[in-house]
């Protein structure tokens, strides 16, 4: 893919009609703004990289005025540093490195983290902060609600990955006939999954960033209207997903996150379940279509041991003996609704390997697994 890099000249521009409170606002933003550049170029020079990319900055996940600003007004004075010998980039794409920065309130605080990144695994060097005094000023800037900003292949948004289900979701608005492009870089080799949250009818396309190599799509794989995917990536290998409405006049609130619920695990790098408690805690996973997930289970104790699924999502189970990797039982529907149930007289330190699919091929979703004593 051809790849064209664009230098975006900003200049910062304060009307003549602020207030002299306002006026002042501004004029500490951009000081400190420009404070905080001139520190990122010293530790940008001082590593000798080559280009860099200023992404977003977001507040509760999503992104407000005041990131759009901060984002801007560092640009902006990066380009017109004198002795800068680095390109700049708006947005992460094709960047070595990126800028890109979280919002926080701390009581009376606003706090801006500006931090420097290694574009393929987010490796931090460098984090700075800024601090301002709450005003009615700032908090204009911090309660616009959801933003709709340009968003394309080339100058996608940086969407971070979280470790769980409970990461923060990004709220985005999709205009009639909208499109967002949303660039995800994993950390570790996994199962990555993006999904759309909210009511309004979401369509997601999924893509190698580098080549445009289609991998999947899909319409309605999450709660309600929203899409979701669930995918096998790599470690630093850099995907692109595409948010579309349903249909052309679909338009409305969203949210969106990514999150690897955890590495790829088999027979030989199970998830170790823990019998120690008798009730049996309960993990929540997710299936992709063909998935299987194997579960380690050693008892510390001699008798019966019942294994089930929880959840929406029609599952089967096969028990094993871990070292002689003899079938010893399977079940589709014994438990609540679709869910599987073995129920199994094991010996005390005997290793034994619960695999947990979908019915069919096809059959994918959320489910959660528990074993306890019976």
């Amino acid at each position: 893919m051809k790849k064209t890099i664009i230098l975006f000249f900003l200049v910062s521009i304060v009307s003549a009609f602020l207030l002299p409170a306002q006026q002042n606002f501004i004029t500490t933003l951009d000081s400190t703004a420009l404070a905080t550049a001139e520190n990122l170029n010293r530790k940008i020079n001082e590593l000798n990289i080559r280009n860099v990319g200023v992404a977003q900055f977001t507040y509760r996940g999503t992104v407000l005025p005041l990131g759009d600003y901060w984002q801007n007004q560092l640009l902006s004075s990066l380009v017109n540093i004198s002795n800068r010998q680095y390109t700049v980039l708006s947005g992460g794409t094709g960047a070595e490195w990126i800028i890109i920065g979280e919002i926080l309130e701390l009581g009376d605080t606003v706090r801006i983290y500006t931090r420097l990144a290694r574009s393929t695994d987010r490796s931090l060097e460098a984090s700075f902060q800024s601090d301002f005094e709450r005003s009615n000023q700032i908090q204009q800037m911090l309660s616009a609600g959801a933003v709709s900003s340009s968003s394309s292949w080339e100058f996608p948004i940086m969407l971070d990955i979280g470790l769980d289900a409970g990461t923060f979701v990004m709220e985005r608005v999709l205009r009639p006939n909208g499109e967002d492009y949303f660039l995800l870089v994993p950390n570790m080799d996994g199962r990555l999954t993006v999904e759309t949250t909210g009511s309004l009818d979401t369509y997601m396309e999924f893509f190698n960033a580098d080549n445009w190599d289609y991998i999947t799509e899909n319409d309605d794989g999450g709660a309600g209207y929203n899409a979701r995917i669930t995918h096998t990536v790599q470690e630093g290998r850099r995907y692109m997903a595409i948010i579309t409405g349903w249909d052309s006049s679909t338009a409305g609130t969203y949210g969106i996150r990514a999150y690897l619920l955890n590495a790829d695990n088999s027979w030989s790098n199970p998830i170790i379940y823990d019998l120690g408690r008798s009730d049996g805690d309960t993990i929540s996973r997710m299936l992709g279509e063909g998935d299987r997930d194997h579960f380690l289970l050693v008892p510390g104790f001699s008798g019966r041991l019942t294994m089930e699924t929880t959840g929406s999502t029609d599952t089967y189970m096969e028990f094993y003996d871990a070292e002689s990797g003899q079938m010893l039982d399977s079940n589709d529907d014994g438990g609540a609704g679709l869910n599987a149930r073995i129920t199994y007289n094991v010996q005390s330190g005997q290793r034994y390997i619960a695999l947990v699919r979908g019915y069919g091929s096809w059959s994918s979703g959320d489910y959660g697994f528990r074993a306890y004593r019976d």
